[in-house]
């Protein structure tokens, strides 16, 4: 009994794990087809593309399928383009305001979903502009604190050189565009990155400026920002916490801001 028992959970941690895998390819493929959509499929005159398909590779999606999401994108595969983004405003629980960004394919669907969750948690959803009035909409690049490095081995994978996050700071700043940069203590690598704000027309070339200085961007995108952030109680806080977390477990929504 005791093997079935360790099998049983060998099984349904796999299945939890190829659940969860499939829900981040989803919303990739959905970020790759938008991308190419809005620039092209060509990867090199794309950096909106090229920055989501890194991400896609990183997280070990199959080539075959970001390839297919590109040619949704430009309309040269089967499917042609079948998402479109759309944006929802309300309020969630103890009344803080909340941003869901998505792509559907569906928008009908997707509304009535988005709308019970919010139902569900107390919030409800509210006509457009009820909140973003209260968000700044920002350009945003996410920059590690390296400079990559080619191998000198032919087949050899490239290597990164770390570089002092003042000096990247200070050569970011002088770019024409940047609106602030801000220090992530907890970066997304382990050499630490800078969180490089933007006017939102200006963000691609800040990203392409900021890659001929040589610098790796491990993200780029939109962000809202709120001008006026609220504290909650804590028992609040938890209900916001999980308000959010299931809108963002829906698989249309890309980014929740509240």
């Amino acid at each position: 009994m005791s093997g079935h028992n360790k099998w049983s959970k060998i099984k349904h941690k796999k299945a939890a794990e190829d659940a969860k895998k499939n829900k981040i390819f989803s919303k990739l493929s959905q970020q790759i087809t938008l991308a190419a959509r809005e620039g092209g499929g060509d990867i090199d005159a794309n950096p909106s593309l090229r920055v989501v398909v890194d991400k896609a590779k990183a997280k070990n999606m199959p080539q075959s399928n970001i390839q297919k999401a590109i040619d949704r994108g430009t309309g040269e595969g089967d499917e042609g383009m079948i998402f479109e983004a759309v944006t929802y405003e309300g309020y969630g629980p103890a009344g803080v305001s909340v941003i869901v960004d998505a792509l559907t394919d569906n928008k009908n669907r997707t509304l009535s979903e988005i709308r019970i969750i919010f139902d569900r948690a107390g919030g409800s959803l509210g006509e457009q502009g009820s909140v973003s009035w209260n968000f700044d909409t920002k350009g945003e690049v996410i920059v590690k604190c390296g400079k990559l490095k080619k191998a000198e081995k032919f087949g050899a994978p490239d290597e990164v050189d770390p570089v002092d996050k003042e000096e990247v700071i200070m050569q970011i700043m002088e770019i024409e565009g940047v609106e602030d940069i801000v220090e992530i203590k907890n970066g997304v690598s382990k050499e630490g990155c800078v969180r490089v704000l933007t006017g939102v027309g200006d963000r691609v070339q800040v990203q392409n400026a900021i890659e001929d200085l040589g610098y790796i961007i491990n993200d780029v995108g939109i962000v809202k920002l709120p001008k006026s952030p609220k504290a909650f109680s804590e028992a609040d806080q938890k209900k916001i916490d999980n308000f959010v977390r299931e809108l963002d477990d829906h698989p249309d929504v890309q980014a929740v801001w509240s």
